[in-house]
């Protein structure tokens, strides 16, 4: 109870009066936590002469195991298995990038695997999301660079138990594993000094 903090019984607001003002709360140290998954990438680069260099590149993870015990002698929780986690089961990247000249562009795709609802009692389909950039090289320490990120736009998959009479508006998705973020492009400056 020493946590705790009240309000006085004689403190001048009177709804205020022995009201509950605020609970100290501490880190929690985890006491273990196993985790186990296989990753893998792969990289290939080919020149191709006057017509640039180009370079494919590919990563794949899936997760195998994850389980988290709070204090010594507790259970250990199944964080990947039970729906009690905002994880990913696999998740997989690929991207292709052409230079050619002072002209680099590159388009970079994410699919994440299935996850879990934000209530915890189903699944979620997986989500792919793609990206994109072109930059120029004015020289050594000048270039130019347009991205494109989330270019099809895609929202994340409908998530059934973040619905009406929920927190969150439409459209439905769990905000602590997806965001909201349509297509966003900017263009940017670099110059190393």
């Amino acid at each position: 109870m020493a946590q705790v903090a009240r309000y006085p019984d004689d403190y001048s607001f009177l709804l205020a009066q022995s009201q509950l003002k605020y609970v100290t709360t501490f880190p929690q140290n985890i006491a273990n936590e196993h985790l186990s998954g296989i990753q893998a990438s792969s990289t290939y680069r080919m020149d191709m002469g006057h017509y640039g260099n180009l370079a494919l590149s590919a990563q794949y993870y899936v997760e195998l195991k994850h389980q988290q015990q709070l204090r010594p002698g507790d259970p250990y929780l199944d964080l990947l298995h039970n729906f009690n986690s905002y994880e990913f089961k696999s998740r997989s990247s690929a991207s292709v990038s052409w230079a050619v000249d002072n002209w680099t562009t590159t388009l970079y795709g994410t699919l994440y695997g299935r996850g879990v609802n934000y209530a915890g009692t189903a699944g979620v389909g997986q989500w792919a999301q793609f990206n994109g950039s072109l930059q120029y090289d004015f020289n050594e320490k000048a270039s130019a660079l347009f991205t494109v990120n989330n270019i099809a736009n895609r929202a994340p998959p409908t998530d059934s138990s973040v619905g009406p009479g929920s927190q969150y508006p439409p459209p439905y998705y769990n905000p602590y594993v997806y965001n909201g973020f349509g297509r966003i492009y900017w263009l940017e400056y670099k110059f190393h000094f």
